[in-house]
């Protein structure tokens, strides 16, 4: 069995109202048969003027930071609980 690719695409609203689609992506590669790795690729822009993107990524950057440790803990959770051997892979 080769590597998974699971899309997972959102629409919200983002800075100012304006609509942001990020993207977010897992990828599952079977290392053993009992063992796989996991990738997590994320891909989001706010939709903001030049200028005031760069200011808000320097503040942004360690909250983001911690949102994503904190969704791949409950992903390594959701994995090692074997919730995932009953849900088929697309």
């Amino acid at each position: 069995m080769g590597e998974r690719r699971i899309a997972h695409r959102l629409e919200n609203q983002g800075p100012f109202g304006r609509t942001m689609r990020p993207e977010v992506d897992f990828v599952v590669d079977p290392v053993s048969d009992e063992r796989s790795r996991v990738s997590l690729v994320f891909n989001a822009a706010a939709p903001l003027p030049f200028g005031l993107r760069h200011v808000v990524d320097l503040g942004m950057g360690r909250w983001v930071r911690r949102l994503h440790v904190n969704d791949l803990q409950m992903l390594k959770h959701y994995v090692e609980s074997g919730d995932l051997q009953r849900t088929p892979l697309p």
